[in-house]
């Protein structure tokens, strides 16, 4: 085990040194903290890969209530206490992030305070849908997410990665297969009332989102809007972002009208920037409508004029 946690800790003190940041790992501590009641105390015998953060993903409210979500790709993130890290070895005074979505497996992110270079929100034109925002963070270099094994028992290699994506995700039944602003989900909300589904607040590897951008063999179109707005800014909004979806969980009900993908993503956004006088006003009232994601932007100032970087079809292209 020790050999374990030295790795570990080279890997997290090798990124500081390359951000150009002190070396403030604590060594002396790792592992020394106590188990919690949920995962089994490092030393103890494991029979199988145990991931002591899974949810029971139980639709909390509404004609779909009590059934099972699909936890094996949709959870809500979580920020560790210090003595949750230390279960994995880690150690203390950094910020960890369970149910970090990647490859298809959940893992613990390592995510660097103040390691946020630019803040893209990311428009997807989903086939059938009204659309889809969601947030794509890009990391200074030298300060990467770095990911650990969340399965206790797992032994893969750390993975680096300099971009993230936040998303706020409507969640059916495991066996629901609708987009969230289909035509026939908003007929339904119309006729049956919009809390239907729960929110799940997901944080995973830009690969894995862009994975599954696909409608019948084809790229779904996402224009990308970089925000015009500072470095100490976007580490803001990412702070917001974290904080936000640890709070709400899994019980927040998804709400087509009022609680979506676009008004969520804006929520974090306008808690964590100031636009002046009138912002307020702008917040509560504009931030309901996907396809209106760039109006939304330009009216609180945070589009770079004339800027809109590339097509995610075109940055990340099928291969035949």
């Amino acid at each position: 085990m020790r050999t374990g946690l030295s790795i570990v800790a080279a890997v997290l003190l090798a990124a500081r040194l390359a951000a150009g940041q002190p070396a403030l790992l604590d060594l002396t501590r790792l592992g020394g903290a106590e188990g919690s009641a949920d995962a089994p105390p490092i030393g103890e015998p494991v029979e199988a890969p145990f991931d002591p953060f899974e949810p029971e993903g139980l639709i909390p409210r509404g004609p779909f209530k009590g059934r099972p979500v699909d936890i094996d790709t949709k959870r809500t993130l979580r920020i560790l206490t210090d003595q949750e890290a230390a279960q994995y070895g880690l150690p203390p005074g950094e910020r960890y992030v369970a149910n970090f979505l990647h490859a298809d497996k959940w893992w613990i992110a390592h995510v660097p305070e103040g390691g946020v270079e630019e803040v893209i929100v990311q428009d997807e034109m989903a086939p059938g849908s009204l659309g889809h925002g969601q947030m794509r963070l890009r990391m200074k270099p030298g300060s990467p997410v770095t990911l650990f094994p969340q399965r206790r028992g797992e032994t893969d290699e750390p993975v680096r990665l300099p971009e993230i994506v936040w998303s706020a995700w409507g969640t059916g039944p495991r066996d629901f297969n609708e987009k969230m602003s289909s035509v026939k989900n908003v007929w339904r909300s119309l006729t049956q009332g919009p809390e239907q589904f729960l929110i799940t607040y997901r944080l995973r590897s830009l690969e894995q989102a862009v994975s599954i951008m696909v409608k019948d063999g084809r790229r779904n179109g996402c224009r990308q809007f970089e925000l015009d707005i500072s470095e100490r800014e976007a580490n803001l909004v990412l702070d917001r972002a974290l904080a936000y979806a640890h709070a709400k969980g899994m019980d927040e009900m998804f709400n087509l009208f009022t609680r979506s993908c676009v008004s969520e993503l804006f929520v974090v956004l306008d808690g964590a920037l100031n636009y002046g006088p009138g912002g307020e006003i702008i917040g509560e009232r504009l931030r309901r409508i996907p396809p209106l994601i760039p109006v939304y932007l330009a009216l609180r100032g945070l589009l770079k004029p004339g800027v809109e970087i590339q097509n995610i079809e075109d940055e990340f292209p099928l291969q035949p």
